[in-house]
C-alpha cells in the first residue's frame, strides 16, 4: 500500500531507517517485580509504543523515527500523556491515522489516562487540523466505528508476530 501525491509521485518513496533504541533501565529488575508499585514513564510509553506498524511502510514507528522517548512525557499524578509524533514528510497523508492508532494504543493499554497526541511543531502542512481531529474524542470514537479505518489502525497496531504471511504479504506490497 503506498499513497502518491496528485502528481503521481509516491511522497517519500525511500523512507530512512533509524536504528532501534536499547533501553537499559538501572532498575530493571524492579520494573519487571509486579509486586512493586511504580509510576508509569516516558520509556514505559515508549516501549508500548514503538511496535505500531506505519500505515504505508513496512517498518515501526521506531525504525523510521516517527516516536522517541524523547518526544514523550508522562505526569503520572494528573495521570497524563503527552507523545509527539514527526511524520516522514511535510505532507504525509497518512499522519492522521498514525495520530489516531498512537491514540488507539494508548487508550488500550492506559484506559485511565489522558492523552495529547500532536505532530511535532513545524514538521507537517497540516499539523493543527490534524491534532485537533486527533485529540477529539467525540472525533476519534467515532472513527473507530467506520469499518474501513478500524480495519487499517488494527493492521498498525498488529504486531509482526500475530500477522500471517499472506497479511505481511498484503502489507508490504507497494
Amino acid at each position: 500500500m503506498s499513497t502518491t501525491t496528485e502528481e503521481g509521485d509516491t511522497p517519500n518513496p525511500n523512507p530512512l531507517r533509524k536504528k532501534k533504541i536499547v533501553i537499559v533501565r538501572e532498575n530493571q529488575f524492579l520494573e519487571e517485580d509486579e509486586t512493586v508499585e511504580d509510576p508509569i514513564d516516558s520509556l514505559e510509553i515508549y516501549e508500548t509504543l514503538k511496535g505500531i506498524n506505519d500505515p504505508e511502510y513496512p517498518f515501526s514507528l521506531e525504525e523510521l523515527g516517527i516516536i522517541s522517548p524523547e518526544q514523550i512525557q508522562v505526569d503520572s499524578k494528573r495521570r497524563w500523556i503527552k507523545v509527539e509524533y514527526t511524520p516522514t514528510v511535510p505532507n504525509c497523508k497518512l499522519s492522521t491515522l498514525i495520530g489516531l492508532s498512537v491514540r488507539t494504543k494508548l487508550y488500550r493499554s492506559f484506559p485511565s489516562y489522558k492523552y495529547d497526541v500532536v505532530i511535532e511543531k513545524g514538521k507537517h502542512d497540516t499539523e493543527e487540523e490534524i491534532n485537533k481531529q486527533v485529540n477529539d474524542k467525540e472525533r476519534c470514537f467515532a472513527a473507530l466505528e467506520q469499518r474501513g479505518l478500524k480495519r487499517a489502525i488494527d493492521k498498525c497496531l498488529a504486531t509482526s508476530l500475530s500477522l500471517t504471511k499472506k497479511e505481511i504479504k498484503k502489507l508490504t506490497k507497494f
